[in-house]
């Protein structure tokens, strides 16, 4: 026996024929075929080796790979891709399980089940600051209904989700819309949020539009400079990012929609437009913004005047902590309410400097910031107001680290819950536990090993323990 041992360690010195298996982490009995398989080191400029799982989601290098640290990508169509560090000699082949995106699909019909085509339906999630509030969960999330009425969301990261449906394509009016209205499903007060993991697919949630009376909304868009038109946003008054329609003003500021939906709305104008796209106009320079509220029922409303106002301004500060010495972040904003504009406002934020954002509309703004260089991280997408006329103060966060126990051996999956936009991250079996996760940003995530799953909070700083346990079933 001393002398086998002897001949395995030698072999393992010399080099490794490195191997392991893919499955799909919400069924690791199941093998994926086709993942494309990256070996590199660091500092290398060429990979270590370049392969693809077999049928039954297994791979081996064709060459054994010598002594040292290496980096596994993983990739897959319709899954996250992953990165995984290992140290060769490995005493056994690694297990990668893969999250499988998910979908969600439906039908928009009317009260007589007649397909009705051309509506974007939205994917949105619950809002920071009030879960009861829904934003759309980022950008080219919507999709069109196809002439059959069938709509589908695919490659949908874990997640909470809602589907809204809305005709609000700039410049229509709502002229195109049966109805012109947005609707959540299942409705607009008590709007349904599905929980997508690994593999998800949620099917039947479909939109039947009902039969009812439908009115004009018209008015007029007060101080409008010069020659230039406005655009105007009919939005949601319990939803602010949903518009139910969306239209440019004569040069007179007049505009009319029609179609409208009973409902409480708000009227939102901003003005002057250098052009729009389908989500919203693009401003100039200098712009302005007005808004109103109306309630429509029982007829139609006529002369609802909009009055333009000046645009408010945003100023950020990025301060200093013992543990994390700032650096320069880039912080992207947003507005929570629908004006009808496209914003898009990146800007760098230095230490000890106050930075502003200039040309923004009376309202609240999602704020999210990108990861300064160094170990430290920006905090997690903050929510201010601009008519506070307030300084927003970043300061930095120290990185998290997660432990976490399992019944037995097995991949441990770990995806964000604030930002879904974070790479996957996978370990593969710990024989005797704990598994750790290091230098996480400090937010909300998903754990997830085969059918186990779990939501944990990482603070900045410190270490946070948890556990996944299997589901007790139910007699």
């Amino acid at each position: 026996m001393r002398l086998s041992a002897i001949i395995v360690s030698t072999a393992l010195a010399a080099g490794q024929n490195f191997s392991g298996l893919v499955t799909e982490a919400h069924d690791p009995a199941t093998g994926i075929r086709g993942a494309v398989i990256r070996i590199s080191q660091p500092g290398a400029e060429r990979l270590a080796a370049e392969l693809e799982t077999g049928h039954d989601g297994r791979f081996q290098t064709p060459i054994p790979l010598p002594p040292g640290d290496y980096r596994i990508e993983i990739r897959k169509p319709h899954h996250a891709s992953a990165t995984i560090p290992i140290r060769l000699p490995a005493a056994a082949p690694i297990n990668i399980q893969l999250t499988q995106y998910g979908t969600i699909s439906g039908r928009v019909t009317d009260s007589q089940n007649r397909p009705i085509p051309g509506a974007s339906v939205i994917l949105m999630v619950p809002a920071e600051e009030d879960p009861a509030i829904l934003r759309p969960a980022q950008a080219g999330s919507a999709g069109t209904v196809d002439s059959a009425g069938n709509y589908r969301h695919f490659n949908l990261a874990p997640g909470r989700y809602a589907v809204a449906v809305t005709w609000a394509n700039m410049g229509t009016g709502g002229r195109d819309a049966p109805i012109a209205g947005a609707y959540i499903f299942p409705s607009n007060s008590k709007p349904e949020i599905f929980t997508v993991t690994s593999g998800t697919t949620i099917t039947g949630i479909n939109f039947t539009l009902p039969a009812q009376s439908v009115y004009k909304v018209s008015g007029r868009v007060i101080g409008l400079p010069p020659k230039q038109t406005a655009a105007v946003a009919l939005a949601i008054r319990d939803q602010p990012t949903l518009a139910a329609a969306m239209m440019q003003t004569n040069t007179e500021g007049e505009f009319q929609f029609q179609n409208v939906a009973p409902g409480a709305y708000d009227l939102r104008a901003a003005s002057s437009m250098r052009g729009y796209g389908m989500m919203g106009a693009m401003l100039g320079d200098d712009p302005l913004f007005g808004q109103v509220r109306i309630d429509v029922g029982g007829q139609n409303v006529d002369g609802a005047e909009i009055p333009l106002g000046p645009p408010r301004t945003l100023r950020f500060s990025l301060q200093s902590t013992p543990q994390c010495p700032a650096a320069p972040v880039t912080a992207f904003i947003e507005p929570v309410e629908n004006w009808a504009a496209m914003f898009s406002k990146p800007i760098e934020i230095k230490p000890n400097e106050e930075s502003t954002v200039k040309g923004l509309a009376p309202g609240r703004y999602r704020v999210r910031f990108t990861k300064p260089e160094g170990g430290c991280y920006a905090p997690t997408p903050s929510v201010v107001d601009t008519r506070d006329d307030a300084t927003l103060r970043i300061a930095l966060q120290s990185p998290g680290t997660l432990e976490i126990r399992i019944p037995a051996p097995n991949a441990v999956t770990l995806s964000g819950i604030d930002d879904t936009a974070a790479p996957t991250r996978i370990l593969p079996p710990v024989p005797d536990g704990p598994y750790r996760f290091e230098g996480l940003r400090p937010g909300r995530y998903r754990l997830q090993s085969g059918s186990m799953v779990t939501e944990v909070d990482v603070r900045p700083g410190a270490t946070t323990q948890t556990a996944l346990q299997p589901k007790e079933s139910r007699q």
